[in-house]
């Protein structure tokens, strides 16, 4: 039997639960013990197949498939309607693909199984080289901690893919077995604790699902912004909140991938590969950048640009409050001037912009982990969660390719059931 591990995903579980003490850390042990028995589920129903013949196997897998791959669009649309909100016609149209595909993945298993396994082949050979960038990235920054884990994954990746190219039969078989209740392992960790944190009625009981959010895997958050708006209805606090949250996304094209950035004391955190001299690999990695704007003006500059943008307000508990600011004046030590540069930069460029429209600070990262840019899993969604370490916003899992589409979700599904972290969202557009 194939044994499938994600380093990257036990890492930040463990920096996640490093930060807690006595038995609040033995909650997340106990917390984290939901992913191998979900994977021992998903191991167990992808057998049940394998057991009879290799076309029982082929529908066990496509049936599964099906029927998750529409559950996060009804649940949206069902939200919406909860909210009394205006439904986007585009909402309805993906959600209908996604059921048309799903009802495919059912019924023609045949079919779809081929293509299963060149997407598995795709997905690992991509994962592999983005892990390799990020071990070249680590490694040259001297961020041994986060080395280790990006190394592994390579080569982990390397094997899954030579596995999937060079076996052939049973054997074969029985190693998509062990991929396949992988990624079962990881929907089904997402959607189970949307389910508990929703009907579970006992607060402490409760709250432990939403101490760690596992997103939506990979790529499949990179559409999520357009949908979800339409489930988003205003609202405002009393509070005076630690920090914010800005999401902006485009309606078309490379725009609807979003961008985010942190928010404290009415400046942003925003960071990007704003150095054109930097940039390589076709432009997905460079200097690390930091801009600081002021929060109203950034703000009409997107919704001028016409993105449109959407903040989440939080509100922290003392101890959460504490770490929190500890981690930002140490992440500050790392920055330095860099404004002289970006307003030499050419004109098109959108840093230059920034300088003349919104007079920002602008930083150089020059030490840690997000001295270099790297726009899979080194960007912007990565730096906000991780300046937010130990509070709920901070502690979410991403699997795969970290999307701004994912952490939006995972911080809206925070909002819905723990009022108490997220305690307002508001949305500007056009």
């Amino acid at each position: 039997m194939t044994v499938f591990v994600d380093f990257d995903i036990i890492f930040e579980a463990y920096q996640i639960v490093s930060v807690k003490k006595g038995g609040v850390a033995l909650v997340y042990s106990f917390y984290w013990l939901i992913y191998p028995i979900l994977y021992a589920l998903g191991i167990t129903g992808a057998s049940l197949g394998a057991i009879s013949d290799e076309a029982t196997f082929i529908y066990i897998i496509n049936a599964v498939a099906g029927i998750l791959l529409p559950l996060r669009g009804v649940w949206y649309i069902i939200l919406a309607h909860k909210n009394s909100s205006t439904l986007r016609p585009s909402m309805l149209i993906q959600t209908g693909l996604e059921c048309l595909l799903s009802l495919v993945l059912v019924f023609l298993p045949d079919l779809s199984y081929p293509a299963f396994l060149i997407f598995l082949a795709l997905y690992c050979s991509f994962h592999a080289v983005v892990q390799g960038i990020n071990s070249y990235i680590y490694g040259k920054n001297r961020a041994l901690q986060y080395f280790i884990p990006s190394i592994c994954q390579t080569i982990l990746f390397l094997q899954i893919f030579a596995g999937l190219i060079l076996l052939s039969g049973d054997t074969r078989a029985r190693f998509v077995i062990g991929i396949t209740g992988y990624i079962l392992s990881m929907l089904g960790h997402a959607y189970l604790c949307d389910w508990f944190s929703v009907v579970i009625k006992n607060r402490r009981t409760a709250e432990m699902f939403r101490k760690i959010s596992v997103t939506m895997p990979g790529f499949s958050g990179l559409g999520i912004p357009t949908r979800l708006i339409s489930t988003i209805r205003n609202h405002s606090s009393d509070k005076q909140p630690d920090a914010e949250i800005i999401f902006n996304y485009g309606k078309s094209g490379k725009g609807i991938a979003g961008h985010c950035e942190l928010c404290v004391d009415g400046k942003t955190y925003t960071y990007g590969n704003y150095d054109p001299e930097s940039r390589a690999v076709l432009n997905t990695m460079g200097n690390g950048i930091i801009f600081r704007a002021e929060k109203k003006r950034y703000v009409d500059f997107l919704v001028g640009q016409n993105r449109t943008v959407v903040v989440y307000g939080l509100k922290f508990d003392e101890n959460q409050r504490k770490y929190f600011r500890q981690t930002l004046e140490l992440f500050e030590k790392t920055l330095i001037s860099w404004r002289h540069k970006a307003e030499h930069a050419p004109s098109d460029e959108y840093i230059h912009l920034v300088v003349q429209q919104l007079d920002a600070e602008i930083y150089l990262i020059n030490d840690g982990r997000f001295k270099t840019y790297f726009l899979p899993t080194i960007n912007c969604v990565t730096l906000t969660s991780s300046l937010l370490r130990g509070t709920p916003a901070g502690n979410v899992v991403m699997p795969g390719v970290y999307t701004p589409g994912s952490y939006m979700d995972a911080l809206h599904r925070l909002y819905i059931t723990d009022s108490s972290t997220v305690i307002s969202v508001n949305t500007y557009n056009q």
